[in-house]
């Protein structure tokens, strides 16, 4: 038990001492703070009468202020009055077009000659189609419109006459619009159907007009055999084209014979003209 209470008592005395250094550090640190703070805030007063006192001196004396403020001109010297060596060029417009238009009209004229009787008739077939297109190439779909008109009766006789009329039905078509060259473009025409023509005969009698006599055959293809002897082909048709204006190609058929045999023979020539104008050029 004594020595229980000798170890408890001796305990107490070392936590005793140790408590009593401790203050005296923190009392030492403290004081060594104190210190440097005061230190630091006259130091920091000594810069400001110090700056105080310099401000003061350049409004008195003005002559020691800084040359720039004397000589404003000064501040330009770095300022180069020479031009940019490489400037950005302003932009000017393209005459770049951006769409073409082409139209194609024609004619095919056919005179048919009957091979035993002296009669013959006359048939003129106007076409068209036109189309339009962006860029350099493409191609362009449409319907054809084809027209027949008869100029004279398909047979007369003392008591009666027949007359022909002929139909054919809107044809679609496809033209591919190729560059030939930097100044040529190509233009390759493709009907996309078969070019009918509806032949149909009215018979009328003079004495008497109630009778009538009216007859349909076979679609007949005149029109298309005539444009197979085009010049230039169809399939190959060059244009010399201008960004800035209208330009034009001819499509010649020369006059040729074509056979019927038993019937006869029809007679045919044409002519047709290729537009292509510029939209979008300036």
């Amino acid at each position: 038990m004594k020595r229980l209470f000798f170890y408890i008592t001796f305990f107490t005395l070392c936590i005793s001492i140790t408590t009593f250094a401790q203050e005296i550090d923190d009392s030492i640190l403290d004081d060594v703070l104190d210190d440097d703070i005061l230190s630091d805030l006259d130091n920091s007063q000594d810069d400001i009468s110090n700056a105080d006192s310099d401000d003061i001196d350049n409004i008195n004396n003005p002559d020691n202020d800084d040359d720039s403020r004397n000589n404003p001109d000064e501040l330009n010297d770095d300022i180069e009055d020479d031009p940019i060596e490489n400037p950005i060029p302003p932009k000017t417009k393209s005459n770049t077009t951006s769409m073409w238009t082409i139209d194609i009209s024609g004619t095919v004229n056919a005179s048919y000659s009957f091979e035993d009787i002296p009669n013959k008739f006359d048939i003129i077939y106007t076409w068209t189609l036109s189309g339009s297109m962006r860029g350099k190439s493409g191609v362009i779909r449409g319907n054809a419109v084809i027209t027949a008109e008869v100029e004279s009766a398909l047979a007369t006789w003392k008591t009666g006459e027949c007359t022909l009329n002929i139909n054919i039905p809107t044809i679609p078509f496809e033209i591919r619009f190729t560059p030939e060259n930097d100044t040529q473009k190509k233009l390759r025409l493709v009907f996309k159907k078969v070019i009918n023509e509806i032949w149909e005969s009215k018979c009328r009698y003079f004495e008497t007009p109630d009778m009538r006599f009216d007859t349909r055959g076979e679609p007949e293809k005149w029109l298309i055999r005539a444009f197979e002897r085009a010049d230039p082909s169809f399939k190959s048709i060059i244009v010399t084209v201008d960004p800035d204006s209208e330009t034009s190609a001819p499509i010649h058929i020369n006059r040729e014979t074509l056979d019927d045999t038993p019937l006869g023979e029809m007679e045919v020539s044409g002519k047709a003209l290729v537009t292509i104008t510029p939209k979008g050029s300036k």
